[in-house]
């Protein structure tokens, strides 16, 4: 699948896409990265999100006193992760808008297998 039709399905299904794990699951994969940041970075601590979807980590992790700045290609997902709180900027990991050292720590989820197929 090409990289812009990768985006175009991320943008078909961004109002799905939360409701396609349990809330169980999901509940216990935030709270398990939550703990992991509160044990690595210092309160306050700048991140950035590659691939941050709908937002549902990010937010969780603004909620725990980071400031988070997410980046996602889809605006669909970003739709979603925006009124969470989250500051979302579309852009692609290839080309950060930012210069280097922004961020105390950068951090990516369920994205390096999506950058690959879109690159083979």
């Amino acid at each position: 699948m090409s990289g812009s039709a990768q985006v175009a399905e991320f943008d078909r299904i961004a109002s799905l896409y939360d409701d396609s794990i349990p809330p169980h699951v999901t509940q216990h994969y935030v709270d398990k990265r939550v703990r992991y940041f509160q044990a690595v970075f210092a309160p306050g601590s700048r991140l950035l999100d590659v691939g941050c979807g709908t937002g549902r980590l990010a937010a969780a992790l603004v909620r725990a006193g980071f400031r988070v700045t997410g980046i996602d290609p889809s605006l669909g997902m970003l739709q979603h992760a925006r009124p969470r709180g989250i500051v979302a900027t579309c852009a692609s990991a290839g080309a950060l808008p930012w210069p280097e050292g922004a961020f105390d720590g950068v951090y990516s989820v369920a994205v390096m297998h999506q950058i690959g197929r879109a690159h083979v």
